[in-house]
């Protein structure tokens, strides 16, 4: 209705994360090549409850919780594969 147009590419969940892994792993030099402000209390706290579902058995399921503290790793996620992933297939929406 407001013809705002999205795109992203087509990317699951894990591979979202471990691009993400990536980028906050220090480098040689030290620094990460992502670099959280601590001012980012949202998104600092979000990353020290992230955590994955467990199965009836204890062993830990393939996704994370989705319990609210994902809200901002996933705009994140959605963020950093939008900018650092090339792919021929990408979603349109409008919006």
């Amino acid at each position: 209705r407001l013809g705002i147009r999205t795109r992203t590419p087509r990317a699951g969940i894990l591979e979202g994360v471990e691009l993400l892994r990536r980028l906050l792993k220090p480098r040689d030099g030290g620094r990460s090549g992502l670099v959280v402000d601590p001012s980012s209390t949202w998104l600092v706290r979000a990353f020290q409850e992230y955590h994955w579902d467990e199965s009836d058995d204890g062993r830990r399921n393939e996704r994370p919780a989705k319990d609210g503290a994902d809200h901002p790793i996933d705009a994140l996620r959605y963020l950093v594969t939008g900018l650092f992933l090339k792919r021929e297939a990408v979603r349109e929406r409008r919006w």
